[in-house]
């Protein structure tokens, strides 16, 4: 389904086109093309479950503009993958609860999960391979969420009303497998 150009979600991102989205993941091929071999990308995601909710983030820029994502990115260099998540996830969410901002240890502590996800044909921008984890947040504190880094936006999403068609390409799989088909179906729930 084509996106509108002048497609605005409510706060004030435009939506990228197929076509503007075609012609970003050409030319990032297009930067990448002289290297000896054809380049792996490793990515980590954020699943992050809170009060039967899902923290997702809307991207600020290209690829996937406006779109509904999960908190994630480029692992360094020089970290573990877990710690990519945990610092992509602060920095895109800054998830914090009345005593303050949630630390890297007390996040890594709600990991109850992971999954790899390495389709060689998963992303148009080339070849990502992303660790997922899931996070389930305690109930007991409200942890709100503020925008930040490359997220245009971030939020907490109830899952039953979520329209998977809204995500970035590969993270309507992620959260088919991690969250949809695994937790909701046992509800009675099926996805859209």
């Amino acid at each position: 389904m084509p996106v509108e150009e002048d497609k605005m979600i409510e706060n004030k991102i435009p939506i990228a086109t197929d076509e503007e989205d075609r012609r970003w993941n050409e030319e990032f091929r297009a930067k990448w093309s002289g290297t000896p071999y054809p380049p792996m990308f490793v990515t980590a995601d954020a699943v992050v479950l809170h009060r039967g909710k899902i923290l997702l983030i809307r991207r600020a820029g290209m690829p996937g503009r406006g779109r509904l994502a999960l908190p994630g990115g480029y692992v360094e260099h020089s970290e573990l993958i877990q710690d990519a998540a945990v610092r992509e996830l602060i920095e895109e969410a800054g998830p914090a609860s009345q005593r303050g901002p949630l630390q890297p240890q007390f996040l890594k502590d709600c990991i109850t999960g992971w999954r790899l996800f390495d389709d060689p044909k998963r992303a148009a921008r080339g070849r990502v391979i992303t660790i997922a984890y899931v996070f389930d947040l305690p109930d007991q504190d409200k942890v709100d969420v503020t925008a930040g880094d490359d997220a245009g936006a971030a939020d907490w999403h109830e899952i039953p009303s979520l329209d998977t068609a809204e995500l970035f390409e590969e993270h309507r799989e992620i959260l088919q497998e991690m969250v949809l088909s695994r937790q909701l179906r046992r509800n009675g729930y099926t996805p859209r």
